[in-house]
């Protein structure tokens, strides 16, 4: 045989539902809060390290030879887009030919 509802024990029970539901929604919140709070403390403590160059344990001596070396190499090839150009033929507006003009023009824009 179905038991009687109590309607005082179903209010009961939908009260403790919301509450359990609100809980877990506040704790949500919270912690979205705390991870929006915790990346925007990243972002001040990145932006407020004063940065510091890469010091590699070379010789500066062995540095400045491998400088005047990739140096060098660029001067005896050039760079890849002179030789692109040169290949192609591409000229730029700089080498074309300049032909005077002796005629007067005029624009005339009425509105």
């Amino acid at each position: 045989m179905p038991q009687p509802i109590d309607i005082n024990t179903e209010f009961a029970r939908s009260t403790a539902a919301q509450r359990v539901q609100e809980i877990a929604d506040r704790a949500s919140l919270a912690a979205q809060q705390r991870m929006v709070q915790h990346a925007q403390e990243e972002q001040v403590a990145a932006e407020t390290v004063v940065q510091q160059s890469n010091d590699s344990g070379e010789d500066p001596a062995v540095s400045d030879r491998r400088e005047n070396r990739e140096q060098q190499r660029k001067q005896q090839h050039g760079k890849p887009e002179d030789r692109a150009e040169a290949a192609h033929g591409d000229h730029g507006a700089g080498d074309l030919a300049i032909i005077p003009d002796e005629e007067q023009h005029r624009l005339d824009v009425t509105v």
